[in-house]
């Protein structure tokens, strides 16, 4: 298992918008791609 590293996906736009859509990756999105 992979860990974040906080230093640089804290930031991560793609992974904040991952987040707030509540999905596991973007393929998921319903908007994607966007």
């Amino acid at each position: 298992m992979i860990g974040i590293n906080e230093k640089m996906c804290v930031d991560c736009p793609m992974r904040k918008c991952g987040m707030a859509k509540k999905v596991s990756h973007c393929a998921e999105c319903k908007d994607y791609p966007c």
